[in-house]
């Protein structure tokens, strides 16, 4: 392995000190090799080089790269109180999704993962502290230009504790917070940024006794403050599934709060349908969805995720196997409903070219709704007509308005045109009488008998 160190001059800056202890333990089932997810990094035609850079004798690979390639890179940054070290490549050129430049702190937690093609440059992900280490892993065919690294800034990233990031797949990884407060009630902290895939990985928040009072999943790239557990120790652990990972998180800030209760573990909607995660290549498999509603003329669903890699596509039928729509290879996108489709059944099929399987782009679906659901809103009922008895022949009036004569003595259905007031006028060759009647949207009513008043 070569180590290639790199000295520069950095002005130093001083650093906040945090009242917080921080005890960290790993119970990692999995292994950070084998992530592959992408953490996209800052590009643009115009890098602005920031008045912080420091040039540095150049850190490069050959050019090209040899193909089955491994090996690291130590790159200091001699500001020892430094939050942390951002990295500035003036050219990264790798096979896109298969070769890889991994950038990693000094205690070999992955911070970031750069592949593909940013000839103008890009700036790095910041680094925790001032050591950053770079790896090169290559396959065996295909080789690009590969990279070079000019300079370095120290930038400011308050960190008290974080994850890998992407995170690890299987892990179960965890860390001890105590607060320094001798008279604090409970004890809080902050996450600059937090990305977990959404109600498949969580942070759970326990108490020292590790008690859970709080769960957390989903993305959360603003930051978030956790609820407040009893005491001063506080426990965030990290379990992830399988499959799938994201950015992970940053702890920047510890505090004492009033103790807030603990909150159960969320209900997740169930999943109707969904692939294997990831799909395999040359593969073709369907899924029927009918839509519980009796009265649904149309159906859509509803996807959580889509990833498609390419050459890739899911095609959508109504109940006759008509194709109503379809969603072209390499698609990324979370949270849409599809088209509509005619009728109660919807059928997806996902199928697979033999291009690009088994890497993070082939996810594949996960379906948790369909639509339009039954209406289980209760609708009030309300009175929409009355009987009126009248005793002599006469006219009956709705609003001033003659609806017909009353022929005979009798009982006679009189319709209410709408919710509101409406007043029903029976007038007779020796009297009028006015009735009012008037019904709400929440299903009451009320009817007023005026006395009848001689009309000679």
């Amino acid at each position: 392995m070569k180590h290639k160190l790199n000295f520069v001059v950095l002005v130093v800056v001083a650093m906040a000190i945090t009242v917080v202890s921080v005890s960290v333990g790993n119970a990692q089932t999995g292994s950070d090799s084998e992530s592959t997810a992408t953490v996209e990094p800052t590009s643009s035609p115009e890098i602005d080089i920031g008045a912080g850079m420091v040039m540095i004798p150049v850190v490069e690979c050959e050019h090209p790269y040899p193909n089955n390639f491994d090996d690291f890179w130590l790159v200091p940054n001699i500001d020892t109180q430094a939050d942390a070290t951002r990295l500035f490549f003036s050219n990264l050129e790798l096979e896109n999704e298969v070769d890889w430049l991994i950038l990693m702190d000094a205690q070999d937690n992955e911070i970031q993962r750069l592949t593909g093609s940013y000839p103008d440059g890009l700036w790095s992900e910041p680094v925790p502290g001032n050591l950053a280490k770079l790896r090169l892993v290559t396959d065996t065919s295909v080789r690009r230009w590969g990279f070079a690294l000019e300079g370095l800034e120290t930038v400011t990233m308050p960190s008290l504790a974080y994850s890998s990031h992407p995170y690890p797949n299987n892990a179960e990884q965890q860390w001890s917070f105590t607060n320094l407060d001798p008279n604090a009630e409970g004890t809080r902290l902050h996450f600059s940024r937090l990305e977990l895939e959404d109600n498949a990985d969580w942070l759970v928040i326990m108490d020292a006794t590790e008690a859970p009072f709080q769960w957390i999943t989903g993305h959360h790239p603003e930051g978030l403050w956790t609820n407040s557990v009893p005491g001063n120790g506080i426990i965030v652990q990290l379990i992830s599934d399988t499959s799938v990972n994201g950015w992970g998180f940053n702890i920047d800030n510890l505090e004492s709060a009033p103790s807030d209760v603990a909150v159960s573990k969320p209900e997740i909607e169930a999943t109707l349908a969904e692939n294997l995660h990831p799909y395999t290549e040359e593969m073709s498999e369907s899924w029927k969805l009918v839509n519980p509603n009796p009265a649904a003329a149309f159906s859509k669903i509803h996807f959580t995720r889509l990833d498609l890699g390419g050459g890739d596509s899911i095609a959508l039928f109504d109940g006759e196997d008509k194709r109503v729509q379809t969603i072209g290879e390499n698609t990324h996108t979370i949270d849409f409903w599809s088209d509509d489709v005619p009728g109660r059944v919807v059928k997806i099929q996902l199928t697979a070219s033999s291009c690009c399987a088994g890497n993070d782009a082939d996810w594949g679906f996960r379906i948790d709704k369909i639509a339009p659901a039954i209406d289980t809103t209760p609708i009030p009922a309300f009175v929409n007509g009355i009987y009126v008895y009248v005793g002599q022949p006469g006219n009956i009036y709705v609003n001033d308005v003659l609806k017909g004569r009353a022929s005979t003595p009798g009982d006679y259905r009189i319709t209410i045109p709408g919710l509101g007031e409406n007043v029903i006028t029976v007038e007779t060759l020796f009297h009028r009488q006015e009735i009012l009647v008037n019904t709400g949207k929440d299903g009451t009513v009320r009817i007023e008998y005026k006395e009848p008043e001689s009309v000679r």
